[in-house]
């Protein structure tokens, strides 16, 4: 039965990024199709800087943990905040309690952050002693 879970939350998260990835390329050929190749570079480059990003950090983490990252950055995009990881070197494993506690902590701080008019990040920090989350608020355009 936990297999089970394991791959339709795997499964889940696969639906999900695509849908992200297709909404990503929508964004790119509006761009494009109003003339703004300028946005569209912009916008091409602020994903792919992104994606990078969150794959360093997620080849970083041990399997649950790099999961959960995942899912809260794709729940985190849908409110137009954007996560940074900090992971600590020696991570090797994650307690359930640890994911349990930054998945509160991140969906407790989205709603807030989605009501800022600005451009808004959150800086998840997981270490051996636990996770914290600090906000902020960009400046100029995504």
């Amino acid at each position: 039965m936990e297999e089970q879970v394991s791959v339709t939350r795997a499964m889940n998260l696969v639906r999900r990024q695509r849908h992200s990835f297709l909404n990503h390329l929508q964004v790119i050929s509006g761009w494009l199709q109003l003339g703004q190749s300028d946005r569209a570079m912009r916008y091409l480059e602020t994903v792919a800087v992104r994606m990078s990003t969150e794959s360093e950090a997620v080849r970083r983490a041990p399997a649950p943990l790099g999961h959960l990252m995942l899912e809260l950055d794709l729940e985190a995009e849908t409110h137009g905040v954007r996560l940074e990881w900090q992971l600590d070197a020696d991570l090797a494993t994650s307690s359930a309690s640890v994911l349990d506690d930054m998945r509160t902590q991140v969906m407790e701080a989205l709603p807030a952050l989605t009501a800022s008019s600005q451009q808004s990040r959150l800086l998840v920090r997981v270490s051996r002693g636990g996770v914290s989350v600090h906000s902020a608020l960009d400046k100029g355009e995504a």
